[in-house]
Parts: C-alpha cells; sequence; structure tokens
C-alpha cells in the first residue's frame, strides 16, 4: 500500500536517487558473508565462493579439502584448515584457508597460497609466487620448498615482496594436502 505524504513528491526521486547510487557503488548486489565448509564440501574438495571473487571484485573463497597448513613468523603462528593441491602446467598449486577480494574485509581473509616450481616431483623447489592473507596489501610470496616423495606434505621458507614502504617479512610454514596432492 502506498501512502502519499504532504512533500511526496521530492520524497519518491530522492529515494530513487539514494537507491540507485546504493546500486551503482556496490556493483548491485551485496557480498555475502564468507562460505563455510561442510562434510560433503571438504570430502569433494570444493571451492565455495561468494561475489565476483574470480573475476578479480570483491568477495570470498574458500579451499574446503582436508589439508592443514601451519605458518609462523611475524611473532606468531597460525594453522589454517582446507585445502585446495594440485598442477597446473609445470607448477605445483597450493591454496588453504579463505581468501577475501576487493572491497570486503582483507581482515577476514585467513589464507595461504604457494606456487612451487617445478611441480612433478618432491625435494627441494623453489616457491615462485603465493598469496598470505590477512596481509594488510596483496603481496607476492617467494623462496623455497621441501616436497615430499609422495607430493602430498612439505615445509617452506618465503619471504613477501611488495610490501610498500614497509620492509619484506620471512615466513616459515608446513603443509598437508588432503587430496594426495597428485591431481
Amino acid at each position: 500500500m502506498i501512502r502519499r505524504m504532504a512533500g511526496g513528491a521530492a520524497f519518491v526521486p530522492a529515494v530513487a536517487l539514494v537507491l540507485v547510487l546504493a546500486g551503482w557503488t556496490t556493483g548491485g548486489r551485496q557480498v555475502q558473508p564468507p562460505p563455510r565448509c561442510g562434510p560433503q564440501q571438504t570430502r569433494d574438495q570444493e571451492i565455495l565462493t561468494t561475489g565476483a571473487y574470480f573475476e578479480g571484485r570483491a568477495g570470498y573463497a574458500r579451499f574446503c579439502g582436508p589439508g592443514i597448513v601451519t605458518i609462523s613468523g611475524a611473532g606468531g603462528s597460525v594453522t589454517i584448515r582446507g585445502d585446495r593441491c594440485g598442477r597446473l602446467g609445470r607448477a605445483r598449486w597450493l591454496y588453504f584457508g579463505l581468501f577475501s577480494n576487493g572491497s570486503v574485509s582483507r581482515e577476514a581473509g585467513r589464507g595461504v597460497s604457494l606456487v612451487l616450481l617445478p611441480g612433478d616431483r618432491g625435494g627441494r623447489v623453489k616457491v615462485v609466487d603465493g598469496l598470505l592473507q590477512p596481509l594488510p596489501d596483496d603481496v607476492g610470496l617467494s623462496g623455497s620448498a621441501r616436497v615430499s616423495s609422495d607430493m602430498r606434505s612439505g615445509t617452506f621458507s618465503v619471504i613477501t615482496r611488495g610490501l610498500d614502504p614497509g620492509p619484506n617479512r620471512r615466513f616459515t610454514g608446513t603443509w598437508t594436502c588432503g587430496s594426495g596432492g597428485v591431481s
């Protein structure tokens, strides 16, 4: 039911303008809270997203496999559950936890990703890229890793690249891929 109010002619366009501007600044939709993994998503090693994360805009991506990473540095240690490990071309890609992107809170992101080369063998390999959240800025990671012979686990030592104007930081850690790490 629409009620007519005094000054209603000016009120309706003002409300319409607010709604249009709100839709324009948020991309026409609100980003839902970070997704959570259930038992089935963990077994299936699903990647759950909200918003437009993979388009580089506001959103979240959660990796749901049974793997785990522990990372130490900057005065503390954190353990993150949930993974997706596999190969793409010559590289091995390891993702753990929750990542945030765009205008959503970076503090909500709690994830580690590593790109290893060569990705088809155990032993000492290079870390050629990666992400670590919730650092205040997107930074790359580089360093080295030692991969187990079954490709399911390993250790790493990385340094951030691109923290400007602050100094780069060193992090070390261990991981275990729930997928066997060979997909």
